[in-house]
């Protein structure tokens, strides 16, 4: 099933979260997402870059907005679910009565 912006965000900040000193390489591996969507979450103010000043020696920190959307996102995930059983919800077509 393909996953849209909300999903992989939420499923790198989860990962961000959970191993704080992974290298953003690794957590973008780990996720199966592309590099240049850290950029977008980068931009938007999710997470940051800690670390020392070597590019290679760089870590991935939530910030307070990171928290507070992955916080609404796993709320979201309780009530609307986005795995495959949410199928067994779907819209499915009324059927003809039979004569």
């Amino acid at each position: 099933m393909r996953q849209g912006r909300l999903e992989i965000a939420g499923a790198v900040l989860e990962a961000a979260a959970a191993y704080p000193n992974r290298a953003p390489t690794r957590i973008m591996g780990s996720t199966g997402t592309a590099y240049r969507f850290l950029f977008l979450i980068l931009d938007a103010g999710l997470v940051e870059y800690v670390g020392g000043k070597e590019r290679w020696n760089n870590r991935l920190k939530l910030t307070n907005k990171g928290r507070d959307f992955l916080r609404h996102y796993k709320a979201l995930e309780t009530l609307l679910p986005t795995n495959e059983d949410s199928r067994a919800y779907a819209w499915k077509p009324r059927e003809e009565p039979k004569p």
